[in-house]
């Protein structure tokens, strides 16, 4: 399923929106960034070179095992971007790639934790097969809108102008060592068309912003925002903004047009 976001109607006309952009993407493409791990002496952080992520691998062994691991972020971890107000960042998403390499967790929960409450979202059931990577995209925009489970003092509103933490809980599935895989932790924007206009050949050229780096995004087209939409490109974003052109727009007077993921 592919959630999409926005549209924009061109009527042969300029509009030009910009705003500051001030989300932030984790790529992990030289090393482990500053996150780090609880448990840390059975669940071993590393980067994994290949393809610019990183790993959890959970070690089995045969006495007690404390079964609950995380992957977290304070203060230290990519430059503080994860703590602080997220109220002031304007930002609508917490966005991150994830892989069981062996076996699907008991349990993957979002947490964050400021002095106010802690609150979390449950993403467990969403990864049915080892092997494959998962986008997940949960919304901030509101507790009801993200599902988020918890409690603070002042409601959810507030406890986000001052978060101190933001982790990945795994829960073990089994006593074997077991790796899992995380790679663009984002907090996101929703994606804009903040410059659309109308070239010398009648083209729409428009770029979106408030990407997600190293992302694939779908571009679907519509005559009206209640009609058939259909996919008139797609391309993986290197930055938090993408340049795109229609080129069928030259024949058409009216154009509705929304981005999506996979």
């Amino acid at each position: 399923m592919k959630a999409f976001w926005g549209g924009v109607i061109v009527l042969l006309s300029l509009l030009v929106h910009l705003r500051a952009a001030s989300e932030f993407s984790e790529p992990f493409d030289v090393d482990v960034s500053g996150w780090g791990t609880s448990n840390s002496g059975l669940a071993q952080l590393s980067h994994v070179a290949a393809d610019q992520s990183i790993r959890v691998r959970l070690i089995g062994f045969g006495g007690p095992d404390p079964n609950s691991y995380s992957l977290i972020a304070t203060n230290g971890a990519s430059s503080g971007a994860f703590v602080g107000d997220y109220l002031a960042t304007g930002v609508n998403f917490i966005s991150f790639d994830f892989m069981a390499e062996d076996v699907i967790p008991s349990e993957l929960i979002a947490r964050l934790t400021g002095p106010e409450g802690t609150y979390f979202f449950n993403l467990t059931d969403q990864v049915v097969q080892p092997g494959l990577w998962y986008r997940f995209m949960v919304s901030i925009t509101s507790q009801s809108a993200g599902g988020w489970v918890g409690s603070s003092s002042n409601g959810f509103d507030s406890f986000l102008g001052q978060v101190d933490e933001f982790r990945i809980q795994l829960v073990k599935s089994g006593t074997a060592t077991q790796g899992y895989r995380f790679d663009n932790i984002a907090l996101e924007r929703i994606p804009q068309a903040t410059s659309i206009l109308i070239n010398g050949a009648n083209e729409t050229e428009m770029r979106w912003s408030y990407l997600a780096a190293e992302v694939n995004y779908t571009v679907q087209a519509a005559d009206s925002p209640h009609g058939t939409w259909v996919d008139i490109g797609s391309f993986m974003s290197l930055s938090n903004e993408h340049d795109f052109v229609d080129s069928a727009a030259s024949t058409i007077l009216r154009r509705v047009y929304r981005l999506g993921t996979p």
